[in-house]
């Protein structure tokens, strides 16, 4: 479970490609993110995790509706919570 680590300025794709790794198979990976992260280009993470899900790595299970991140902050800044379940090792990719 991932809360607030994938964020702005502070860790990217590289961890999320490791978090993937360590994951045991067929074990769930659950990760708290904010929405305009995700969809920043710049940092790739939108990018990397729809590459895990297109090669099997990853298959999601859930996603929560949008939330305001801090709403005594800003009323604009919204997270999800994404539930991905880990491939099995040796499994074919899902078609």
């Amino acid at each position: 479970m991932s809360v607030g680590t994938f964020t702005p300025k502070h860790v990217g794709r590289e961890a999320l490609r490791e978090s993937v790794r360590v994951v045991r198979p067929n074990g769930l990976l659950c990760l708290s993110l904010r929405d305009d992260f995700l969809l920043d280009g710049a940092n790739g993470l939108g990018d990397c995790l729809a590459g895990l899900v297109s090669s099997g790595a990853l298959e999601p299970v859930h996603m929560t509706e949008p939330e305001l991140y801090t709403p005594r902050v800003s009323q604009d800044i919204t997270f999800r919570c994404w539930l991905y379940r880990v491939a099995v090792l040796g499994a074919p990719p899902k078609s």
